[in-house]
């Protein structure tokens, strides 16, 4: 399972920093900035969920179905309140299309990493 948590927070950083460099190229700085403030609010909260679940793992206890849902809740909190401060933050600079590049970008890394385990 570390395997697993480690190879998708790295391919989610490759992918919220290559499409960061991109848009930078493309719309500027702010541009950046956002996508990589947008691949924070599923990053920061995937790790909560998946150290939570790993460290369970790793004292050799078998995660609970309650201990799933609570993992999952907690993610689902933490995402809500990283995209409330993202946007906050941001302001009236906010880029949504860079915002939602990184959001989006980060989200489906997710999804890659499993599949490609999961058909490797």
């Amino acid at each position: 399972m570390a395997g697993l948590l480690l190879t998708t927070l790295v391919l989610q950083v490759v992918v919220a920093g290559s499409t960061a460099g991109a848009l930078a190229l493309i719309g500027g700085t702010s541009y950046a900035i956002a996508c990589l403030i947008g691949a924070l609010t599923v990053v920061g909260p995937f790790m909560f969920a998946g150290t939570t679940l790993w460290l369970r793992t790793s004292l050799g206890r078998t995660p609970s179905v309650a201990a799933l849902l609570v993992a999952e809740c907690g993610k689902l909190l933490l995402t809500i309140a990283a995209l409330v401060v993202g946007i906050r933050w941001l302001g009236t600079q906010m880029e949504w299309p860079g915002f939602l590049a990184g959001l989006v970008g980060a989200w489906v890394a997710q999804w890659l990493t499993v599949w490609f385990t999961r058909h490797s």
